[in-house]
């Protein structure tokens, strides 16, 4: 029997906004995250076989990372807040949602506007941002 492809899922990114509570992002046509690279250590030495497989110990991870794209609205005030945390470097609560499973949030305490690409486009098209949320520590899940 052949795997049956999984929906579209639906997904939120929600951004504390310089107020304690968290405010959804609008107008995001693109939102995925990645959840880091685990380092890779080479634990070999001298001693070692040299038709014997390179021992490896299985290092940390890298942060969680939420790249996002959307259309640009200048009148929205979390889309400028985006904007002005990414120029000071702001930490703010950053929140994940998915819609296909428990747990279907992910909260984190710190999150960084660390890639941020001001609207583009043409006269004829809408204009688009992109930028990356670097999140540190492990989320809360719920």
């Amino acid at each position: 029997m052949p795997p049956t492809a999984a929906l579209s899922l639906g997904k939120k990114l929600e951004w504390a906004n310089a107020v304690p509570t968290l405010v959804q992002v609008e107008g995001l046509v693109s939102l995925e995250i990645s959840y880091g690279d685990r380092a890779v250590i080479d634990a070999s030495d001298l001693g070692t076989v040299k038709t014997a497989t390179q021992p490896k110990l299985y290092g940390l991870r890298d942060a969680d990372k939420i790249s996002f794209r959307g259309k640009w609205d200048k009148d929205d005030t979390v889309h400028a807040a985006l904007l002005a945390d990414f120029k000071a470097a702001t930490p703010r609560q950053v929140r994940y949602t998915r819609t296909d499973a428990t747990p279907s949030t992910a909260t984190w305490t710190t999150g960084v506007v660390t890639s941020f690409q001001e609207p583009d486009g043409t006269k004829d098209s809408p204009a688009m941002f992109s930028g990356v949320i670097t999140c540190d520590g492990a989320p809360t899940e719920a």
